[in-house]
């Protein structure tokens, strides 16, 4: 990956294209840090989101549960990526409903759905 990174990062700087530099990889961290040394570029436009592919595991995971479609299921990993990450338990929600409303045990050990499972499973990923 560093010899990608270390080709591709400054051939986009070169190209002048005024575009943030979006990092999305389970080595978040360090690859964001190692594409802002190598581009030169201002932090602000260097920007990590392995959450977004958390998030979006969460979800898939979520309609698999639930047995809708993942455009459907609503709801957002915080953090790093990994055991630090956080599930967003009053953000789920489908169609509009709130999951947790339905189920204000949702993410606690007294959660009767599990709903914590999923959250292990798109860590373990």
């Amino acid at each position: 990956i560093s010899s990608t990174v270390s080709i591709l990062i400054p051939q986009t700087v070169r190209s002048k294209i005024h575009l943030p530099v979006n990092t999305a990889h389970s080595w978040l961290d360090i690859l964001t840090y190692v594409t802002w040394k190598l581009s030169g570029l201002p932090k602000n436009r260097v920007i990590g989101s392995g959450c977004n592919l958390d998030t979006a595991r969460f979800r898939y995971l979520m309609s698999e549960k639930l047995g809708i479609h993942p455009s459907s299921c609503h709801g957002w990993i915080l953090g790093e990526h990994g055991d630090s990450s956080v599930a967003v338990w009053s953000g789920m929600n489908v169609a509009g409903v709130c999951l947790q409303e339905l189920n204000p045990a949702m993410g606690t050990d007294n959660d009767p759905e599990n709903w914590k499972e999923i959250h292990k499973q798109v860590v373990a990923r």
